[in-house]
């Protein structure tokens, strides 16, 4: 049996929901809260398997009320309800501890499916909402991860970008006036850096940086 307190400010909104969770056996509906601390004394008092809980809660926001479950009721998942599409509102309440992010205009099938998907370890994300969290987090990501281009110094961006012209090491050598040794040198270094292997790979690593002269 999975244990459920709602945490929604309007109590008919909290009848009707309750009045569908009790209607699947496996769950029960074990408390309500109509406000934000109430919903962090609650959750710590009846420690629920779920919170499904409201982003717009008075006295405490939902954000703020899940960061306090988790310290006061680490094992209690939050499932955040919301009316609320914009993606750091979303990415603001999972960095607070939240496992899910349910809008209100879900189905009732879709309610149930994000609960079960909860109790299983997994984050839910209604599709509407889900994409553009990608996105973000991958943009993010793109923002913020350094390239291993960055390492590299200017003489082995030249020997990079002729390696991936198609030039031999003694070429590189005669149109950088370097010895082959230290052609060799250069290219043993930047594999390190970039931590690639092979002509091929390397030639790769330069055409998605846009580092050739073609």
């Amino acid at each position: 049996m999975v244990r459920l307190l709602i945490a929604l400010e309007h109590r008919i909104v909290r009848e009707g929901l309750r009045s569908l969770l009790s209607a699947v056996p496996e769950l029960e509906v074990v408390g309500e809260a109509q406000d934000g601390r109430e919903a962090v004394r609650s959750a710590a008092e009846l420690v629920p398997d779920i919170t499904l809980m409201s982003t717009d809660l008075p006295g405490l926001s939902g954000v703020e009320a899940a960061r306090a479950i988790g310290e006061a009721a680490p094992s209690v998942r939050v499932l955040m309800v919301s009316a609320h599409r914009n993606t750091p509102l979303v990415l603001d309440a999972l960095r607070a501890g939240a496992c899910g992010y349910l809008l209100q205009t879900s189905t009732a099938a879709e309610c149930i499916e994000a609960i079960r998907a909860v109790v299983a370890g997994q984050t839910y994300l209604s599709p509407a909402v889900a994409g553009a969290v990608r996105a973000d987090y991958v943009a993010g990501c793109r923002r913020t991860a350094p390239s291993p281009r960055q390492s590299l110094t200017a003489r082995e961006c030249e020997v990079l970008a002729l390696i991936a012209d198609g030039h031999s090491s003694k070429e590189i050598a005669r149109k950088l006036c370097l010895s082959t040794r230290t052609v060799e040198k250069h290219r043993g270094r930047l594999m390190e850096k970039v931590g690639l292997r092979g002509i091929a790979e390397l030639t790769k690593f330069a055409i998605r940086e846009g580092m050739t002269t073609y």
